[in-house]
């Protein structure tokens, strides 16, 4: 495996490690770069959700600059995909990609991506993508009933895990998907077919400004979108909380 040779700063604590690496792009440093943590005190999941960052998991974010605005809609899927390989490969665990930015080990939540898009100084856009990964510790999230917390250690023995050099490892991960081009989109879709938690379950999302659609995912469209099937007709969902059941009221 290559090696991280960009700027590259690992923390005990953190507020939030994507918020600090977007302070060093907005002064056109760290592209490319990362920044990681063993504890965050201000993570951010999905919308105005809180990504719990306790000590014991493995908080990163990695300034990847884009080369062709284009490619924006790739860059994502094949964050997922590379990280869930990387995930397979490494610790052989199932881990399995829930629409669209989690990763999923025997349907529990191992760890979770978002996505940022800056500019710099110069005008260049910059993706930050950051990465919550559950090693040693899965967080408490009183009264969650779907997708409840799991962590590596739960599955495979990371007692010789180091966390910087985990880091490292996994901003390598991230990193290559600074080059993707177009020709790796049919690729990038067939694993994540191959590896979704999602396809064929019957699922509600959450859609942001408070709509909510219910009903079977069926297939990914070509910007990767979820196709749900409800009673009466296909909806194409660009974004939101997507759950595979819904949650009893």
């Amino acid at each position: 495996m290559h090696e991280w040779n960009h700027p590259y700063q690992f923390l005990p604590v953190a507020d939030s490690t994507s918020a600090i690496l977007k302070a060093f792009v907005q002064k056109d440093q760290f592209i490319p770069g990362a920044v990681a943590a063993r504890e965050q005190t201000a993570g951010r999941g999905r919308g105005d959700n809180v990504w719990q960052s306790p000590p014991g998991g493995l908080y990163l974010s990695v300034a990847l600059p884009v080369p062709d605005a284009a490619l924006l809609g790739l860059i994502g899927p094949c964050i997922a995909c590379d990280v869930a390989r990387w995930l397979n490969e490494r610790f052989a665990v199932d881990a399995r990609i829930k629409w669209p930015n989690d990763w999923l080990v025997g349907d529990r939540k191992l760890g979770g991506l978002l996505m940022e898009l800056v500019r710099s100084p110069q005008g260049s856009l910059v993706v930050v993508a950051g990465i919550g990964l559950n090693v040693f510790h899965a967080p408490t999230l009183p009264g969650r009933r779907a997708f409840l917390p799991t962590a590596l250690h739960e599955w495979v023995d990371v007692g010789s895990v180091d966390l910087e050099s985990l880091a490292r490892e996994l901003a390598v991960i991230v990193g290559q998907s600074a080059s993707v081009h177009a020709s790796m989109e049919p690729r990038i879709r067939a694993f994540l077919v191959g590896h979704s938690a999602t396809l064929g379950r019957e699922v509600s999302v959450d859609l942001p400004g408070g709509d909510h659609v219910t009903g079977t995912a069926v297939e990914f469209a070509p910007d990767f979108s979820l196709l749900v099937k409800t009673a009466d007709r296909i909806v194409r969902v660009a974004a939101g909380d997507c759950f595979h059941e819904p949650v009893p009221g």
